[in-house]
């Protein structure tokens, strides 16, 4: 049952949308749950759109998909690196580069004790402001997200369909 479908009618990159577009045909085409995360939706969700276009060249992407989907993605990547997509594989996470250099990230959503949750962990930049110079940490953080968020809600961008969660999501992990 689909709960949310925004359909938004800004105009983005089109280096963004073609990545995009390649992500979720592969995305359907092997046949798997994804969900767009990260501060792309939130900037989408949040009608940011000024955000997105000023600062595409620093922004990355992010997905997120079900453990128990990782062998199937490890089976089927040649199909991304035949449209130039550079692959790094780690443990909570798989990193593909495009051929203009955007970052796109596969967060790993892990099932934990409790089958109402679904857990990931992110990795960002935090300021750290008690530090003379502003200098940038990098820092891990876990989330504990309800299943509940992950269904079947979607927006389109230019005519593109892409999952989502639902919108409950971005208040509950920007919060």
């Amino acid at each position: 049952m689909v709960r949310f479908h925004k359909k938004i009618t800004e105009k983005f990159n089109p280096s963004m949308i073609k990545i995009l577009e390649d992500f979720v045909d592969f995305f359907n085409d092997i046949k798997i749950d994804y969900w767009l995360g990260g501060g792309l939706l939130q900037c989408i969700i949040n009608k940011r759109f000024g955000e997105i276009r000023k600062n595409w060249a620093e922004h990355d992407i992010d997905f997120h998909i079900l453990a128990e989907d990782r062998q199937i993605i490890d089976r089927n990547i040649a199909n991304l690196r035949s449209k130039g997509y550079q692959y790094e594989a780690f443990n909570n996470r798989i990193l593909l580069n495009s051929k203009d250099g955007h970052r796109i990230e596969l967060a790993i959503l892990w099932p934990s004790h409790d089958p109402r949750i679904l857990f990931f962990c992110a990795f960002g930049k935090k300021s750290v402001p008690h530090m003379k110079r502003k200098e940038i940490r990098k820092r891990s953080y876990h989330f504990d997200v309800p299943t509940e968020y992950f269904a079947n809600d979607y927006l389109e961008l230019e005519g593109l369909k892409i999952r989502i969660p639902n919108p409950e999501y971005i208040k509950f992990v920007y919060r």
